[in-house]
């Protein structure tokens, strides 16, 4: 009994874990995508629109 439970509990740890970690990917993504389009936005408004590329990661990260 006391190996069921013990199993259950790792088991559904691990579970937890790896959708814990695919959600921080997903969110990963689309904050670098975010990040992407409104620098590009502020490259084409000539600086009026969204931010410069503060962060320096333009060039390798967005391109």
């Amino acid at each position: 009994m006391k190996y069921a439970l013990v199993l259950f509990i790792v088991t559904l740890g691990v579970i937890t874990l790896g959708i814990s970690t695919g959600v921080f990917i997903d969110e990963e993504a689309r904050s670098l995508k975010r990040y992407c389009e409104t620098v590009e936005r502020s490259m084409e408004s000539n600086n009026r629109y969204g931010f410069p590329d503060y962060q320096g990661i333009y060039e390798e990260s967005c391109q």
